[in-house]
């Protein structure tokens, strides 16, 4: 009786539990009614919350059912902005629906990492979010069906880039986008990376190639009937028409663009919609109140915006935008009130009134933070400038507030360009805020302030060399199979670039040759993260961006003087017994003028013959307004320049008298102070050579270069002073022997031809017997033991002149590789003279004279020899001395009873010492 009662009582419990556990298919029911009915993301997130506990108590199997539970929980999660609950419910759905012994559904995969990469978008992390673009491509590639989705990831890849402003990446991503999206015919994210591709483009300056891509667009967008999208099309004109300052013709196509979205709005809550509306409002107000100068219908169209806006950033930016009118009509305080909201609106940590450095580097768009910092530190420069001069004593804490402000600005664009992949992003963003750091040296200026004057002036130069350099210091603390790993990586580049360059822009191999390249490229900049992560002795050196102490910079007994030539002043900060910031009387107009018209006269012997006169009058004028005003009182000087790079040593020091500069210093130049400081030295091994030097008499006829008569016999006597050197000539001079054997040499020397040209984007090259080097080519060795490298060839210190980095030339290319001193030119220098001075210099270096010493004798002994036209600077000025200008001795070896160490290694010196110990004691027992 009892066992009936319990096996009753069993069915009975089964019968109510099988009750309260409907199949699988009605969960999948409720879920789908859920999807479709719920009124908003918390009310389906909940009801997913109930549904996820009922399959759980039922213990079912976890499958796809359940997978999709997950999915949707983890899309209401991301709608409330809970991203990292949100990343753990859709990786558990990817999970189950990736596990084949599951009943699971693979293809859903594809949507499960689409979630996933939006996730880590908003999180502002780059490597998981390309790590889940990689596996959306994956499976939208194995299920076809879901290939938009491909299409759509690289979109929100484009838009992650673009707010970062690495517009080179941006548009990579888009022209994938375009790709996936024309593979399976969908026109709606075509069109999507269109407009991403030609937004990124207009960042970049390119307004003809954007149109071209727009134009596509609107083709696409007519033949569907589709009007949507072409708001966003006719925003990205009116930002083109803006640029070419057609002002109204831009609100006009804003307008077109509002009009379009207006009758959504009435039955559409998208937050897309919304956005775009406040985005295109707060456009038109910008252009009222930047161009237009109609302050109160620029506040119009901010307030009309805010109304629309949801998103923080693009609140921000409103408020921003607002605080600018306010500063406009001198409501300084008022202003500053609405930075503070601005800064707030995105949850930046605030200390003493500014964001923490540690809360930007977290912020997604840095694009538009930098934009309002920087606009804060406009508001108290002006705020300041404000003042009647008898006032602005006690104004000082404003000038201070201001230099902060810049500080914090100048600190954010190290971050984003530590984040940019591409170089022409980072090229972008140097010209970019080249204004931002003219206000900030003018702010130091007024104040007094020569130390965070030289900051200034050193952050505005040179920076991407520097990344360089220490990103060779980083690859000192790599492990020896991440060294291998990365030299392979490197290769594969190397030759697929090399592959593409030979091959006609017609040829059909190039897509299948592109497509490799990118992939290695990912592969490459997937490694170097990877490194950042696992490696932090790496990531300190490659992230160093100190500048060198004002008062500790290694000058011995020289003096330092860098320019900066900025949009309205030109200023010389001098550096000898003390540090001084002048503001110079030349505009910087004129200087450009000048400095031109200076240099085209130096670099041609016929025009300096037929206009002395002419060369005499700028000479003086530049001594005038460049130098004269900065009291130099010591024999060696170390220029970092700005703009056009001059030839110092011309300049003459009287009105009507023949002396020149170069008799009252030993000048050498540098990029920037921080290159003063010797790169990070690879010392000599086994492998070691003191000298190698190159010397192609002939060319290749298909190199179209004439002969360079003379060079070899040259090369071979500037070489014999060098023990164990390597004189390589004619045939022996090519390029696969430079790439061999320049590395590993202490000192290189080049006699031959070079190209380059700093007025086309033409990329500089040498020539070697067989074949030319590009300075592409360069970035993918692994640094040079060199401590001086001369390059006897025409123009190999000009080149492409990127504002506020400097030239582009190969002088630079080789500085990029570690190489401390390079003897270059600005301009193509006759054979005689170039072959006299080279030797007169090596003469006195080898006298361990300072190197800048040894090329101003060199030049000295060159102009007691000749004649009148031996005396025109075409013939001696264009030879110049860039970085270290130590004496060789001191930098390069140390003498032990005559033989230089390093010249031919410790190994060798071990070697030698032990064969002499066997040469004595065989002499010893044949004498005995």
């Amino acid at each position: 009786m009892i066992k009936r009662q319990i096996i009753c009582l069993l069915v009975f419990g089964w019968t109510l539990a099988a009750a309260q556990c409907p199949p699988k298919i009605a969960i999948w029911q409720t879920l789908e009614k859920h999807i479709n009915t719920a009124a908003t993301d918390d009310q389906l997130t909940a009801e997913c919350i109930k549904l996820k506990q009922q399959y759980e108590k039922c213990k079912y199997p976890p499958d796809s059912i359940y997978a999709k539970i997950m999915h949707v929980m983890g899309r209401g999660y991301a709608a409330k902005g809970d991203s990292k609950r949100a990343i753990w419910f859709t990786q558990r759905g990817i999970d189950i629906n990736a596990n084949a012994a599951l009943a699971s559904y693979p293809a859903n995969c594809t949507n499960g990492y689409l979630n996933l990469l939006l996730s880590y978008q908003e999180l502002n992390q780059e490597k998981p979010m390309l790590d889940a673009l990689k596996r959306v491509i994956f499976y939208a590639k194995k299920y076809r069906e879901r290939g938009v989705l491909e299409a759509r990831a690289y979109s929100n890849v484009s838009v992650f880039f673009y707010e970062k402003g690495d517009f080179e990446l941006s548009v990579k991503y888009a022209k994938n986008g375009q790709n996936a999206a024309t593979a399976i015919k969908n026109d709606e994210y075509l069109v999507e990376n269109l407009v991403m591709e030609a937004q990124a483009l207009i960042a970049l300056d390119e307004p003809i190639e954007a149109k071209k891509v727009l134009q596509k667009a609107i083709v696409i967008l007519k033949a569907n009937r589709e009007t949507t999208m072409l708001a966003s099309v006719y925003s990205q004109i009116a930002r083109i028409e803006r640029r070419a300052r057609n002002y109204q013709n831009a609100i006009d196509y804003y307008k077109n663009a509002v009009n379009i979205l207006k009758p959504l709005l009435a039955n559409n809550t998208d937050a897309y919609i919304k956005t775009n509306m406040s985005v295109f409002l707060n456009n038109i107000g910008e252009i009222y109140a930047t161009n237009l100068k109609d302050y109160k219908t620029a506040l119009d169209f901010y307030k009309l915006a805010y109304q629309y806006t949801s998103n923080d950033y693009d609140a921000a930016q409103i408020i921003a935008n607002q605080a600018l009118v306010l500063r406009s009509e001198k409501k300084y305080d008022q202003a500053f009130s609405l930075f503070q909201q601005s800064f707030q609106r995105v949850n930046l940590v605030l200390r003493n009134g500014l964001p923490t450095a540690s809360s930007i580097k977290m912020a997604a768009s840095k694009r538009l933070l930098l934009a309002i910092i920087q606009d804060k530190a406009d508001t108290w420069l002006d705020y300041y400038k404000g003042e009647p001069l008898s006032h602005r004593r006690g104004a000082g804490v404003r000038l201070q507030n201001a230099l902060k402000t810049y500080a914090l600005a100048d600190s954010m664009i190290d971050f984003m360009r530590y984040e940019h992949a591409g170089e022409g992003s980072k090229l972008f963003w140097r010209q970019k805020t080249r204004g931002m750091y003219e206000r900030a040296i003018e702010a130091a200026y007024l104040a007094g302030d020569s130390e965070m004057a030289f900051r200034f002036f050193e952050k505005s130069k040179a920076v991407l060399l520097a990344d360089k350099l220490n990103e060779l210091g980083a690859n000192q603390q790599l492990s020896e199979a991440d060294t291998r790993r990365q030299r392979a990586l490197r290769d594969s580049i190397a030759n697929l670039q090399n592959q593409l360059a030979a091959l006609p822009t017609t040829d059909k191999k190039r897509q299948v040759l592109q497509t490799r390249l990118e992939r290695f490229n990912d592969d490459f900049a997937a490694f170097r993260k990877n490194l950042e992560t696992t490696n932090p002795a790496y990531y300190r050196y490659k992230y160093d961006n100190s500048t060198p102490s004002l008062y500790n910079l290694s000058l011995g007994e020289g003096s330092f003087v860098s320019y900066f030539v900025g949009d309205s002043a030109v200023y010389g900060l001098v550096i000898q017994n003390q540090a001084k910031l002048i503001r110079l009387k030349i505009q910087p107009a004129d200087y450009q003028k000048l400095a031109n018209e200076f240099l085209n006269l130096c670099a041609n012997r016929a025009a300096l013959n037929a206009q002395y006169p002419r060369y005499r009058a700028l000479a003086y004028a530049l001594y005038e307004q460049l130098w004269k005003p900065l009291y130099i009182n010591t024999e060696r000087v170390v220029i970092a320049q700005d703009g056009v790079f001059l030839p110092f040593e011309a300049f003459l020091t009287a009105p009507n008298g023949s002396e020149f500069l170069l008799k009252r210093h030993a000048i050498s130049y540098t990029y920037s102070a921080k290159y003063l400081k010797p790169p990070y030295p690879r010392w000599g091994n086994f492998n070691t050579s003191p000298f190698v030097g190159f010397a192609p008499e002939t060319f290749a006829v298909g190199l179209k270069q004439v002969p360079l008569s003379g060079s070899a016999a040259v090369l071979q006597e500037v070489g014999q002073d060098f023990w164990f050197g390597k004189k390589l000539v004619n045939a022996e001079a090519s390029k696969a022997s430079f790439l061999r054997h320049a590395p590993n040499a202490r000192v290189i020397q080049l006699f031959t031809h070079a190209e380059a040209d700093s007025t086309e984007a033409t990329e500089p090259k040498i020539y070697f017997q067989d074949t030319a080097l590009r300075l592409s080519e360069l970035n993918q060795t692994e640094g040079f033991a060199a401590q001086l490298l001369v390059l006897s060839a025409c123009k190999t210190g000009v080149g492409a002149n990127q504002r506020g980095e400097g030239v582009f030339s190969l002088a630079r290319g080789f500085a990029a590789l570690g190489i401390p001193s390079t003897i270059t030119t600005l301009w193509s220098v006759e054979d005689q003279p170039t072959y006299e001075l080279t030797k007169l210099f090596y003469k006195y270096l080898h006298q361990d004279l300072p190197k800048d010493v040894a090329l101003q004798r060199a030049k000295l002994d060159w102009l007691a020899a000749g004649g009148a036209a031996d005396a025109l600077p075409s013939q001696w000025a264009g030879m110049i001395l860039v970085g270290d200008a130590a004496p060789l001795t001191s930098t390069f070896s140390i003498s032990i009873i005559g033989l230089v160490i390093p010249t031919i290694g410790w190994a060798a010196i071990a070697g030698i010492l032990l064969l002499l110990a066997a040469f004595g004691w065989w002499r010893r027992r044949r004498l005995s």
